[in-house]
């Protein structure tokens, strides 16, 4: 079995696959192709190529090492934006913060830091998954147009509160995330609220069992079987 790097383009998506050696120019691979949506998996050379494209309206990367947004600021046109696997340390994304509508970062080891998140007002998306040592949190009240929200293997979350402004939210993944102040009562007015997974892992089972009682519309899947 042979393993290359690759590009690839269907209508207006390139992806690129840039993990073996040696690795491919991302000036290179991108020269005389038009699109809009870009994903990057692996560390090409003159990544600094990104700064160039600010026609994009969606990017994703994997492993890409970058650790700030800075060579992002001219996708003032970005409206969807993950980043997995990488060493990010700053996400400030003030250069979207009124296009974004959905945002991933997933797997930073580096990362503390989540309130400039507070600032992309229209995000209906947001996923938030192993980031080990956050020290900072956005508001979730700033963010009242989320409609999926995944705050997954986090360690802990200070507060729900907030959500109940969020009435667009339809679901919440909590796995493996302890909500630190213990409140769960803010779900109870999230009307169109459909879903939650791993309520005994955010509150307990008590409380799990409360909100199923008291919500029985919302589907709420125990985290183990019984």
């Amino acid at each position: 079995m042979s393993f290359t790097n690759s590009i690839t383009q269907k209508d207006d998506r390139v992806v690129i696959l840039t993990e073996y050696r040696p690795p491919l120019d991302l000036v290179a691979a991108l020269s005389g192709r038009t699109f809009k949506r870009l994903h990057l998996y692996g560390r090409p050379t003159n990544l600094s190529h990104l700064s160039t494209l600010d026609q994009l309206v969606e990017l994703r990367m994997e492993r890409t090492k970058l650790e700030d947004f800075s060579l992002l600021a001219g996708m003032t046109r970005l409206e969807e934006l993950i980043y997995s696997s990488g060493s990010l340390k700053e996400c400030d994304l003030s250069f979207a913060a009124s296009s974004l509508t959905s945002l991933c970062l997933s797997s930073h080891r580096s990362l503390t830091d989540l309130t400039p998140i507070g600032r992309c007002t229209e995000l209906k998306r947001l996923t938030l998954r192993n980031l080990p040592h956050l020290e900072s949190y956005c508001d979730l009240k700033s963010l009242p147009h989320l409609e999926l929200l995944i705050l997954q293997n986090l360690g802990q979350w200070p507060s729900l509160k907030g959500l109940e402004q969020t009435q667009s939210l339809r679901r919440l993944h909590l796995d493996r995330t302890k909500i630190a102040d213990g409140n769960w009562e803010p779900l109870l007015n999230v009307k169109r609220l459909e879903y939650v997974s791993a309520l005994e892992d955010a509150f307990g089972k008590t409380a799990a069992a409360e909100f199923r009682k008291r919500r029985p519309e919302v589907q709420a899947p125990r985290r183990f079987p019984g």
